[in-house]
């Protein structure tokens, strides 16, 4: 089943029904506009999204998993958004307020609309009230600390490469040193012999 089969339009993409390589989504439908920017046109009932809490319609996804989606097609963000189900996907949304932009982040795990009852629903579903958001708090902080590593590793291996590379450069200033000071000694030597020739003669 695609969005346009359900009615929404061809500018539509449904992110929330199994396909045929058993990957599901965060039960979303989102529009694109001429702009590039995908807007969520509906929040599938009993889906991921749904169980959030915080997601509303007409919100603006701009980042998921940390690649920036303005402009891309319909079919590369269904890409990215569907996978295995109870797999964790992070998006980043705008939402529109007022004169302002309200930007906020969101970690969902994938799972059926509708799930089975041979299918265990993913950590997202609670039955008490008021631990859905909890969930989502701390999977967000538990990402963010994630993030948080990856950017201390990458920036230890930025200082790691450029302290490899100055220690290379120093060593081949020393070798050029070392080698003006071999070719200074040969020169001085050489004018050694020169005055004892000189000497000899007077």
């Amino acid at each position: 089943a695609t969005a346009e089969s359900l009615g929404y339009g061809e500018n539509a993409e449904a992110t929330g029904l199994i396909d045929t390589a058993q990957k599901t989504g965060v039960g979303l439908i989102f529009r694109k506009d001429p702009y590039g920017l995908f807007h969520v046109l509906t929040i599938l009932k009993g889906g991921p999204a749904d169980a959030s809490g915080v997601i509303e319609v007409g919100d603006v996804v701009m980042e998921i998993n940390g690649n920036q989606v303005v402009g891309w097609s319909l079919a590369q963000l269904k890409g990215l958004v569907m996978g295995p189900i109870r797999t964790p996907v992070k998006l980043v949304f705008e939402r529109p307020k007022g004169a302002t932009t309200f930007r906020f982040e969101v970690c969902l795990f994938r799972g059926n609309v509708k799930p089975s009852r041979s299918q265990l629903a993913p950590p997202t579903y609670s039955k008490k009230e008021g631990e859905d958001m909890r969930v989502f708090h701390e999977m967000n902080k538990l990402w963010s600390e994630v993030e948080e590593l990856q950017q201390r590793r990458e920036r230890a291996e930025k200082a790691f490469h450029a302290a490899e590379q100055l220690r290379q450069e120093y060593e081949v200033a020393a070798n050029e040193s070392e080698s003006r000071a071999h070719r200074l000694q040969e020169d001085i030597n050489q004018l050694q012999k020169k005055l004892e020739k000189v000497c000899e003669r007077v």
